[in-house]
């Protein structure tokens, strides 16, 4: 992959790149305005998080999307519950040369994660990421250095590490409620229904389906590869490796102090639901992590084919984030006892062989803390530190780093050997290359200096 600079970036095809702006908004007391990119699912739902804190000096100002039908549509939702008009874009570009905004919200497909992003940072704002931080194991690391050399704040959107009832359980397992941990088991099974053959057709008028793609390679439009089935694609996506996996290792690393990369990873599976399916991404997945002499094993179940819930989690779940008959969490098995958590605001604790009921917590609040996790990043944007930050865009790095080296296993069939002083993959190169991407012209990413 070959990365331009800024100025062969801003003349090719006649695009311009988002101008690099000093930074406002650091002052304690300033008003922070914030721009939303993707506002069809996620990024609305941030929009309606934010008003409904209704924290002070704090403003949702702009919403961009390339499909015009949904831009406008919440826009205009926004106002009749809000009282406030947000400024409306088609191009993230445009929105980041608004030098009123202070902070943006990436909730557009993975494949665009990497370049808003430093785009945002290059135009002196601050960004909040939402999972998986980049696509591949080259763009976090890149993220993180725009971050540095920027001075940016950045947030990664897994939000279990803002939390009160997943911190506790981090405390209680540190504690050793249940005794020393020997393995973390993660699970995913969800289950998705089958999308079909591609159906290569005409882009809708309201779809800026170029644009969409963006450094992806081009391809005919189908209408079953956009809108949320764009994770099932490894130019545009992760699978739910990327999707659902990243909050739970995200929390195992959280729980359990993992800091280095694995040395070993495995990782096999197949799409063994569903026939004739466009689908390149896994329906079912089992991967495993070794890390270096370390005595601990994390393994990660994913399934998107009728399957049991495993530990009780289904019957343990306590709010409806979804259908009640799938199940996403972590089992933590230790020598005193097992603890699950079967979802992001609640934990369960089982002691000794009779596996007698210990320390619990179920949550009472909403089952999404993404309210605490935007409040914790705007703290961070006031007050400038990363150390505020809960999940500082290098803890997203290392996180999404576990599922691109699980997809990478997967794809390539073999168990990778990882220099974990590097983070390279070694004695492998079909595998070392699945690290970086092909970027489409003219959306490369811009050199970061």
């Amino acid at each position: 992959m070959r990365m331009t600079n800024r100025r062969e970036f801003m003349q090719a095809g006649g695009i311009a790149a988002a101008p690099v702006f000093l930074a406002r908004g650091s002052a304690v007391n300033d008003r922070i305005r914030v721009g939303i990119a993707g506002i069809r699912s996620r990024g609305f739902f941030l929009a309606k998080t934010l008003y409904g804190m209704k924290t002070e000096n704090v403003e949702v100002a702009a919403f961009c999307d390339v499909d015009a039908e949904p831009l406008a549509a919440k826009a205009v939702e926004f106002e009749k519950f809000s009282g406030i008009k947000p400024a409306v874009y088609g191009d993230m570009r445009k929105m980041l040369e608004d030098r009123s905004l202070d902070v943006v919200i990436h909730a557009t497909p993975t494949n665009w994660h990497a370049l808003g992003g430093i785009w945002t940072m290059q135009a002196g704002k601050d960004a909040y990421i939402e999972k998986p931080l980049a696509l591949t194991l080259e763009e976090g690391r890149l993220l993180v250095q725009a971050a540095r050399r920027y001075k940016r704040i950045v947030q990664h959107g897994t939000q279990c590490r803002s939390s009160p009832e997943i911190l506790e359980m981090r405390d209680q397992i540190k504690r050793g409620v249940i005794g020393e941990v020997y393995m973390a088991r993660g699970i995913a099974h969800k289950y998705r229904p089958g999308i079909g053959k591609l159906q290569p057709s005409k882009p809708p008028a309201n779809l800026n389906y170029e644009m969409w793609r963006g450094p992806a390679p081009m391809i005919p439009y189908s209408p079953n590869q956009v809108h949320y089935l764009w994770h099932w694609f490894w130019d545009t996506g992760n699978g739910d490796m990327g999707n659902l996996a990243v909050h739970c290792l995200d929390v195992m690393r959280m729980v359990l102090d993992i800091e280095e990369a694995p040395t070993q990873v495995q990782s096999l599976g197949n799409d063994l639901v569903f026939d004739n399916d466009a689908r390149e991404c896994p329906t079912v997945q089992t991967t495993a992590y070794r890390f270096g002499n370390r005595k601990l094993f994390i393994d990660f179940s994913l399934r998107n084919g009728y399957s049991n819930t495993e530990a009780g989690m289904g019957d343990a779940i306590p709010f409806n984030m979804g259908d009640p008959r799938d199940a996403q969490g972590n089992i933590f098995l230790g020598s005193e006892g097992y603890l699950i958590q079967p979802d992001y605001i609640s934990y369960r604790t089982y002691l000794g062989r009779d596996r007698k009921p210990g320390p619990s917590r179920v949550g009472t609040g909403p089952a999404d803390p993404a309210a605490w996790h935007l409040a914790n990043f705007l703290k961070a944007a006031r007050s400038r530190k990363i150390s505020d930050l809960n999940a500082d865009v290098e803890q997203g790095r290392k996180s999404a780093a576990l599922c691109h080296y699980s997809n990478i296993a997967y794809r390539v069939g073999r168990t990778l050997q990882i220099d974990a002083a590097s983070e390279e993959i070694v004695g492998d190169r079909e595998a070392a290359k699945l690290t970086s991407r092909f970027y489409r012209a003219p959306y490369q990413l811009p050199t970061v200096r």
